[in-house]
């Protein structure tokens, strides 16, 4: 597969073959989505996987959800996607309390990288 080659070493990230092929499944090109996720699949040991890839695994059930793409691994990805919500609630719950607590006192605040736009593009 010519794709991994091509990203491998662009601008200091290595992206593997496996890695490459579950970016592919999010962001196809056209509709390759499920052909993509289906290669995924047989090149991985779910068990095993990166940090990098088990943090995309919430992306990766809303994809799977709005494709009908449904496996033995449906309902795990699922419970990571559950699980990632949960987790992330009570994140920005805990941090609204500072924040509003650091506001009242006129310090003023800024969020940064994830929280940043988890608010702005994913609420």
């Amino acid at each position: 597969m010519t794709g991994p080659a091509i990203m491998s070493h662009q601008d200091g990230v290595h992206v593997d073959e496996r890695q490459f092929l579950l970016l592919k499944t999010l962001y196809p090109d056209g509709f390759g989505g499920p052909a993509y996720y289906r290669l995924w699949r047989e090149a991985v040991c779910f068990d095993d996987l990166d940090g990098g890839s088990f943090r995309l695994l919430p992306m990766l059930w809303k994809r799977l959800a709005r494709h009908a793409e449904r496996d033995e691994l449906f309902d795990r990805i699922k419970g990571i996607y559950r699980y990632t919500l949960y987790k992330n609630s009570l994140t920005l719950s805990r941090f609204r309390t500072v924040a509003r607590t650091l506001h009242d006192a006129g310090v003023r605040v800024m969020m940064l990288k994830g929280a940043a736009l988890l608010l702005r593009y994913h609420v």
